[in-house]
């Protein structure tokens, strides 16, 4: 119990790393408005309603209030969840299927569990390095992310480990519970092994995330399992069944842990995606009248000395927005070059 709920908390932490939510960069505005009152989207409100002129052209300082807000909602929208494209394969299904209903002919039917292929002296030195690699390989996938292109980022290898570590847990100590099978050892719950199966989840998510760009580490991971099925054999604690069951359990886990997990996560992309876009909206208008306020003052400015001062914080604001794409390039161009002409006009 304890290990699942560490896991949970990890998804938890891993969750905010995935999609960032849009914020203001503060809930007051140069004018002392209060901008706290209300939700619309990531856009400043006042009484719950979208609020166009957020910064005050009278007491704005367009050299830095307004170009850290741009940059700030900017960079938030870049930050938005992706929709991965995967479709269940139920073929995928055939290989555990198939190794749990060896494991469990061979626990069921009498005799069968006599087959071993080490000796079960009761002085035999035992080995454990499977009590280090179980848990191990549950990480293999990011040590394969160090050497290979993966095909999911580390935030969906972490939740597809977490929740298939879940999955793997409940199957295979509830059936370790029901069936209690002695182990060779004459120890309690053997059927299955728990060590082999938390070593084939782990290999098998590498495999699936580097089948298809690196085959050697996709099938690395297998071989650590079958060193841990042996370990365990050699160590008087399971019957094959047991190990050729688990196998499957870890296997069966780690396809099911995909099946669960990219619904979900897809569906929150979309909801995701779909407010990101109506923040960008809102934001984008916002913008524009920030910017087309601030033209208008500098044109209304007959003091040249006034206007030389404020030009070069209003161009500065024109190559903001144009490079954050709120306004096309040309048309920041020719307004710059209006405000020239305007301000070299002035006595």
């Amino acid at each position: 119990m304890k290990r699942v709920l560490l896991l949970v908390l990890l998804f938890a932490c891993a969750l905010t790393g995935n999609a960032r939510i849009l914020q203001p960069s503060g809930d007051v505005s140069p004018s002392g408005r209060d901008y706290s009152g209300g939700d619309c989207a990531g856009v400043p409100c006042l009484n719950g309603r979208a609020e166009e002129r957020y910064l005050d052209v009278d007491s704005l300082e367009y050299g830095s209030v307004a170009l850290d807000v741009v940059a700030q909602t900017q960079d938030s929208l870049k930050k938005r969840m992706s929709v991965v494209d995967y479709t269940f394969k139920p073929v995928s299904l055939i290989l555990p299927a198939s190794l749990i209903a060896v494991g469990a002919v061979g626990t069921a039917i009498d005799g069968m569990n006599d087959f071993h292929l080490f000796s079960r002296k009761d002085s035999v030195k035992q080995i454990k390095v499977d009590n280090y690699l179980e848990w191990g390989m549950l990480g293999w996938v990011f040590v394969c992310d160090l050497i290979g292109k993966e095909k999911h980022n580390w935030v969906d290898q972490l939740f597809l480990v977490g929740l298939g570590e879940v999955i793997n847990a409940g199957l295979v100590h509830g059936v370790k519970n029901i069936v209690n099978e002695r182990r060779p050892d004459g120890t309690p719950y053997s059927f299955p092994s728990g060590h082999t199966s938390n070593v084939f989840l782990g290999a098998h998510i590498a495999y699936k995330e580097f089948k298809d760009s690196n085959p050697w580490l996709a099938y690395s991971g297998y071989a650590v399992g079958v060193l841990v099925g042996a370990s365990r054999l050699y160590n008087n604690r399971h019957w094959v069944a047991d190990v050729v069951a688990g196998a499957g359990f870890g296997i069966l886990s780690a396809e099911l842990s995909y099946l669960i997990y990219f619904p979900i996560r897809n569906a929150i992309a979309k909801k995701i995606n779909l407010r990101s876009n109506e923040r960008k909206r809102l934001a984008n208008r916002y913008y524009a009248k920030t910017m087309r306020n601030a033209v208008r003052k500098l044109r209304a400015t007959t003091d040249k000395a006034a206007a030389v001062e404020l030009l070069p914080k209003v161009q500065k604001m024109l190559d903001k927005l144009a490079k954050n794409n709120s306004i096309h390039k040309n048309k920041a161009a020719n307004i710059k070059s209006s405000l020239m002409l305007h301000v070299n006009k002035l006595a």
